[in-house]
């Protein structure tokens, strides 16, 4: 295992529950990933969330400070994935490079909420910790007619990293019910 600080952006349409919400709350959101790596191509997120506010972990700690008390703490779960693909040619002689990728966050974060006056919308932003699981699967193949040959590797890792995230919330909770 090796640490990595993996940076990301997630622009979020929030379809449950969100941030703003004061007490215990559910979400699932969607939004983009754009990678470290600038060869690999940008691509969707998705994520399931469970979180509460501070205010209910440590009422003592909020009371007094607005501020606090949109601060929530949520324990999530996402995916996404990438890809990178070339190909050389020289003559007769041609070379294709294949890379996906797969990452499975298991994330620890904070939050802080700043809703709009009279609208179920909230502007978040916040960051955290995460466990990434993540699978990296590589084909080369080289082709020199008539002769042909691939390789393919495939590996897990796991490892440690941090990331931040913005975005917009939409409360649906009371139009649902």
């Amino acid at each position: 295992m090796r640490i990595k600080a993996v940076w990301m952006l997630v622009l979020a349409l929030v379809l449950g529950a969100g941030p703003a919400m004061a007490g215990q709350y559910g979400a699932v959101r969607a939004g983009f990933y754009f990678p470290e790596e600038s060869d690999f191509d940008n691509g969707m997120h998705l994520e399931a969330a469970f979180g509460m506010g501070l205010g209910d972990l440590a009422p003592g700690a909020v009371q007094g400070s607005p501020g606090l008390s949109r601060v929530n703490l949520e324990a999530a779960i996402g995916y996404y994935e990438s890809e990178f693909d070339e190909k050389i040619v020289f003559g007769p002689l041609s070379t294709s490079i294949d890379v996906e990728y797969s990452v499975v966050p298991l994330l620890l974060r904070g939050i802080y909420s700043a809703p709009l006056e009279g609208t179920p919308v909230s502007l978040y932003g916040g960051g955290g910790l995460g466990l990434y699981i993540v699978n990296y699967e590589a084909r080369t193949r080289v082709s020199n007619p008539p002769f042909s040959f691939s390789v393919k590797d495939d590996e897990t890792d796991l490892e440690f990293g941090v990331h931040a995230l913005g975005g917009v919330s939409i409360d649906i909770t009371d139009r649902a019910a």
